[in-house]
């Protein structure tokens, strides 16, 4: 009932200020592995104020054109608006969605054709990145670093409890130190969104570094010992840390990007 209000309210706003909107669509997985999702974007009448509003998860049955174009007029129609009223679409750019043949903006801009299809700006800033991280070894080297310290540290609390432990030691005893932040995974889709695992390994450098050390020479298993030792060579090897401050200066640039892009 306060999701149906919520809705009737967004889209009494548009037919009273405007009339005129634009869709933008993109999947977004749950648990059960279903996918769906859909904002809309339209400008007040007289001031111009941009608005961007959420309108739904929506199941879609099929992750064909055919039925996702179905499918967003269906959804346009129960929000009782019409496609002659859309002034854009926005998506990845996936075939599915943006392929000049018969993709969803194709087929829609085909019944409308002031309908102009943009692909979405943020992820095209994605794209170019992963591209460009690519063709740096420099890059790929330390990202892949940064992912092994994540997973090798937190996987165990054993190693995790170590960890936090010495980065205690190296608070009290360096004033420069920040503490046992956590190590963050790398997400595997969103690239802009990767500083925050970068800047908790160059903060807790020597803390890392320490811990792997103990582990490498107390570890319960020759695998573990090993592995640990491995990863602390490579942080002794200027070109990590040097990659490390490369790669925050580019991811930190392009997070600040992305998150301009997406505001209103």
């Amino acid at each position: 009932m306060m999701g149906n209000t919520l809705l009737r309210g967004i889209l009494k706003d548009i037919k009273d200020n405007s009339g005129l909107f634009s869709h933008l669509a993109d999947e977004s997985r749950d648990i059960s592995n279903n996918a769906g999702g859909k904002p809309r974007r339209w400008v007040s009448l007289p001031d111009l104020e941009i608005n961007e509003d959420f309108i739904g998860m929506y199941l879609i049955k099929k992750p064909d054109a055919e039925t996702i174009a179905a499918s967003l007029k269906d959804i346009l129609l129960r929000c009782n608006l019409m496609l002659d009223d859309c002034r854009w679409q926005a998506y990845d750019g996936t075939s599915t969605m943006s392929g000049h043949l018969s993709g969803v903006g194709v087929r829609l801009q085909a019944e409308n054709l002031v309908a102009y299809r943009i692909h979405c700006a943020n992820h095209r800033l994605d794209l170019v990145l992963k591209a460009c991280a690519n063709e740096s070894k420099l890059i790929g080297d330390v990202l892949s670093l940064v992912q092994e310290l994540a997973v090798f540290i937190r996987q165990s609390p054993v190693r995790m409890s170590v960890y936090e432990s010495i980065a205690k030691e190296c608070l009290a005893s360096n004033e420069n130190c920040v503490g046992a932040e956590n190590l963050h995974l790398l997400c595997p889709t969103r690239w802009t969104v990767r500083t925050c695992a970068i800047k908790a390994v160059l903060d807790n450098y020597q803390g890392i570094y320490d811990t792997l050390r103990n582990i490498s020479e107390t570890g319960s298993t020759r695998d573990s010992c090993d592995k640990a030792a491995g990863i602390a060579k490579k942080m002794t090897q200027f070109a990590t840390f040097l990659g490390l401050r490369f790669a925050m200066n580019v991811f930190s640039v392009c997070e600040q990007l992305a998150c301009t892009i997406q505001t209103k």
